[in-house]
C-alpha cells in the first residue's frame, strides 16, 4: 500500500501535466489561426497594385505563416522525458508540397520578376544617356527646385496665367505689326502710283506713325519684363529650357532694333526674325488646358516630318521618271520644223527642259491636269489622252490616296504616343466621367442629403433609360444590389459621390490584365495559406495523438 501511494500520486501528477500540455497546444492552434487569418485580411490588395507587388506580399506573407506554424522543441519535451524516443512519432515533419505545381509556377514568375527587374535597370541606364520628352512632361522637383518653389517670383513665373497673358501679348505684338505693314503699303502704293491709292499713309491715317511707336515700346518693354521676371525667379534653371533662350535672343533683337532705329541700317531684317516669337504659341498649346485640339495638330505636324520625307522622296523620283520620258518625246515635236511656231512654243513652255517638264508633271499630278492634258491632245497626238488617263488614275488618283492614308495613319501615330496627348486624354476622360456621375447622382439623390440610400439606388435603377445610360458607359447592370455592395466600400449602407465615382470607374470596362495578374497571385496567397493550415492542423494532431499514446502507455505502466 505503501508503494501504491506514490505510484498514484506520480499518476496524477502526469495526467495533470499531460491535460496542461493539451490545453497549451489548443491554445497555440488558436492563436496560430487567429495570427493567420488577420494576415489574410490585412494583406487583401486594394487599388491598382501591380502583380509584382502582390507576388511579394505572397511569398513574404506565406514566409511568416511558415515560421509561425513551426513547433518549438520545448513543447513535446515533457512528454518524451517518460517515454522512449519513438524513430516513427516525430513531431516535426518536412513541408510536403514544396514541388507542388502552384509552387513551381510561382518560382517561375519570380524568375521572370528578376529577368525583369534587370531589363529595367538596363533600360534606365539606356535611358539616362538619352534626352527624352518624357523628362520635361513629367518633370520631377529635386531639392533646388523646391527651394525655388517657396520664391514668390519663382511661383508668378511658373504660373499658367502668366503664361497666357504674355502669349496674348505676342498675338497683340503680331497684330501691331501687320497694321504696320498695312500703314507702310499703303505708302508705297501712293509713291508708285497705284489705282486708288490718292493719299498718302499719314493723311490715310493721321497718328497712326505715333500710335505704332508708343504700341511697340510697350510691347518691348512688356517682353523685357517677362525675361527679367523668369530669370529672377528660375536663376540657373532659366537656361535649361530653349524656350528660354529664343526669348531671350528676341529681347536682344529688339534692343538692337532700337539701338540702330536712328542710324543708317537697314533694321527691316530684325523686325522680321520677331516673327519667330509666334513659333512659342506652339508651347503655349502644349501646356495650357483648353488647348487640346490645337495641341493635336501641332504635335501631328511635328511627328509628320518623318513620314514626309519618304513621302516627298517617293514623289520626286516618279515625277522625275515621267518628265525625263515626255521631255524626251516632245522635244522631237518642238524641234520639228514642219509644226507651226506657236504649237511649238506651247508645247516647249510645258516640256522644254527638266525644269519645265517636272513642274508641270506636280501640275498633272497634284494640280489642275485637263489644260496641259488637252495641249498634249491637241497639239501633239490625240493618243496622249490614253496617258493622261492612265496617269491620272493610277497615279494620280490611287497611288496618291495610299500615299495619304499612310502619310495620314503615321503621323496620327505619332501624336497618339506623344506623352503630353496621352495625359490630357486620360484627364480628359476622367474629368468627363465625373462630370456624368455628378449628373446621376443629383438625379438619384432626391432628399439633397448628398449621399444615396438603398432605396434611392434602387429606385432610379428601376428605370430603364438609367440602365442604358449606364450600359453605355461601359458598365451593364443586372442586379443593382449586388452592385451596391461592391460599391458601397465603407459599409455604411451609404453612397457618397466619391464612392460612385471611383467605384463605377473601376468596373467600367471589360477586366484587364492586371486586375487578372492580381487576382491570380490573391489565388495563389489563399492556396499557400490553406496549405500551410492544414500542414499546422495535421502537426498539432500527430502532436495530440502522441501525447495520447504516452498518456496510454504511463497508464498500463502503472498498471502493471
Amino acid at each position: 500500500m505503501a508503494d501504491a501511494a506514490p505510484k498514484e500520486e506520480l499518476f496524477q501528477w502526469f495526467a495533470s501535466e499531460l491535460a496542461a500540455e493539451r490545453s497549451n497546444l489548443e491554445t497555440r492552434h488558436k492563436h496560430l489561426l487567429k495570427e493567420l487569418s488577420s494576415k489574410l485580411n490585412a494583406g487583401k490588395l486594394r487599388g491598382p497594385a501591380s502583380a509584382l507587388e502582390a507576388l511579394r506580399f505572397a511569398r513574404t506573407e506565406d514566409s511568416d505563416k511558415r515560421a509561425l506554424d513551426k513547433p518549438t522543441p520545448e513543447e513535446p519535451q515533457k512528454a518524451m522525458n517518460f517515454t522512449a524516443a519513438l524513430p516513427e512519432e516525430q513531431p516535426e515533419e518536412k513541408h510536403v508540397f514544396a514541388a507542388n505545381p502552384e509552387e513551381a509556377e510561382m518560382q517561375k514568375v519570380v524568375a521572370a520578376e528578376a529577368e525583369m527587374e534587370e531589363e529595367t535597370k538596363a533600360l534606365h541606364k539606356k535611358a539616362k544617356k538619352e534626352k527624352s520628352e518624357l523628362s520635361n512632361t513629367l518633370r520631377r522637383k529635386s531639392q533646388k527646385a523646391e527651394y525655388f518653389d517657396e520664391g514668390f517670383w519663382y511661383k508668378i513665373a511658373r504660373h499658367p496665367l502668366f503664361e497666357l497673358v504674355f502669349a496674348c501679348c505676342i498675338m497683340g505684338h503680331a497684330i501691331l505689326m501687320a497694321a504696320e505693314l498695312q500703314y507702310r503699303g499703303v505708302s508705297i502704293g501712293y509713291v508708285i502710283g497705284y489705282p486708288h491709292f490718292n493719299q498718302t499713309a499719314e493723311q490715310a491715317m493721321p497718328g497712326a506713325q505715333t500710335a505704332f511707336d508708343v504700341l511697340e515700346w510697350t510691347f518691348g518693354i512688356l517682353f523685357m519684363v517677362e525675361a527679367a521676371i523668369k530669370l529672377w525667379g528660375l536663376r540657373c534653371n532659366y537656361f535649361k529650357e530653349v524656350w528660354n533662350w529664343f526669348d531671350f535672343a528676341l529681347v536682344w533683337l529688339w534692343i538692337a532694333d532700337r539701338a540702330l532705329e536712328n542710324l543708317p541700317f537697314d533694321t527691316s531684317l530684325l523686325r522680321l526674325l520677331r516673327l519667330a516669337r509666334l513659333l512659342r504659341l506652339v508651347k503655349l498649346a502644349r501646356t495650357v488646358q483648353g488647348f487640346d485640339a490645337l495641341a493635336v495638330m501641332t504635335t501631328s505636324l511635328y511627328g509628320s516630318v518623318h513620314a514626309l520625307i519618304w513621302v516627298a522622296a517617293l514623289l520626286i523620283l516618279v515625277q522625275m521618271t515621267f518628265a525625263l520620258l515626255l521631255s524626251q518625246v516632245l522635244l522631237f515635236y518642238v524641234e520639228d520644223e514642219a509644226m507651226e511656231v506657236a504649237d511649238r512654243q506651247v508645247v516647249f513652255e510645258y516640256f522644254g527642259n527638266f525644269t519645265r517638264s517636272i513642274l508641270s508633271m506636280f501640275e498633272i499630278t497634284l494640280g489642275n491636269w485637263p489644260p496641259i492634258a488637252r495641249i498634249l491632245q491637241e497639239k501633239v497626238s490625240s493618243w496622249f489622252v490614253v496617258f493622261s488617263l492612265l496617269h491620272k488614275i493610277v497615279f494620280g488618283f490611287a497611288c496618291v490616296a495610299v500615299i495619304n492614308g499612310v502619310f495620314m495613319q503615321e503621323t496620327f501615330k505619332v501624336a497618339q504616343q506623344d506623352d503630353q496627348i496621352m495625359l490630357r486624354t486620360v484627364e480628359t476622360k476622367r474629368m468627363a466621367h465625373r462630370k456624368k456621375m455628378q449628373m446621376f447622382f443629383q438625379h438619384a439623390n432626391d432628399d439633397d442629403d448628398k449621399v444615396l440610400s438603398p432605396d434611392e439606388w434602387r429606385e432610379v435603377l428601376a428605370e430603364e433609360k438609367v440602365k442604358h445610360w449606364f450600359a453605355a458607359q461601359g458598365l451593364s447592370i443586372s442586379d443593382p444590389d449586388l452592385l451596391w455592395d461592391i460599391l458601397d466600400t465603407s459599409g455604411d449602407r451609404e453612397l457618397d459621390l466619391e464612392e460612385l465615382i471611383q467605384g463605377t470607374a473601376r468596373l467600367q470596362g471589360p477586366a484587364r490584365s492586371l486586375d487578372l495578374a492580381v487576382l491570380k497571385m490573391e489565388h495563389y496567397r489563399t492556396l499557400g495559406a490553406v496549405k500551410d493550415i492544414r500542414t499546422s492542423v495535421d502537426m498539432l494532431r500527430q502532436q495530440v495523438n502522441l501525447l495520447v499514446r504516452n498518456s496510454l502507455d504511463v497508464a498500463v505502466t502503472f498498471d502493471a
